[in-house]
C-alpha cells in the first residue's frame, strides 16, 4: 500500500515536471489518496499541479492548508508549504 501510493507519486510529479502533463499527474496523486487519503505529500504535489498548472490557487491553497494539519511535517516542509498558501491564496504566480 505504503510503495503503491509513493510510486503513484513519484509518477504524477514526473508527469508534471518532466512533461507539464496536469491532467495525468492530478490523475495519479487522486489515485494514491484513494489508497491513502491522510498522504501529505500527495496532497501538497496535487496542489501544486493545480496552483502552477491548471491556474487554480484556490484548490491549492485548500490543500496546502490541509496538509499544514498534519503533526508530523518537518520544519523545512512546514515552511514551504506556508510559504505557498499565502502566495497562492494571495493570487500570486506559482513558485
Amino acid at each position: 500500500e505504503g510503495e503503491a501510493v509513493t510510486a503513484l507519486i513519484r509518477l504524477g510529479w514526473m508527469a508534471w515536471d518532466g512533461n507539464r502533463a496536469a491532467d495525468p499527474a492530478i490523475g495519479m496523486f487522486d489515485e494514491a489518496l484513494a489508497i491513502d487519503a491522510s498522504s501529505a505529500a500527495a496532497r501538497y504535489m496535487k496542489g501544486q499541479v493545480l496552483w502552477c498548472g491548471t491556474g487554480d490557487p484556490d484548490a491549492a491553497a485548500a490543500l496546502f492548508a490541509d496538509v499544514l494539519q498534519d503533526g508530523d511535517l518537518a520544519a523545512d516542509t512546514r515552511s514551504r508549504v506556508e510559504a505557498d498558501l499565502l502566495a497562492s491564496g494571495e493570487g500570486l504566480a506559482c513558485t
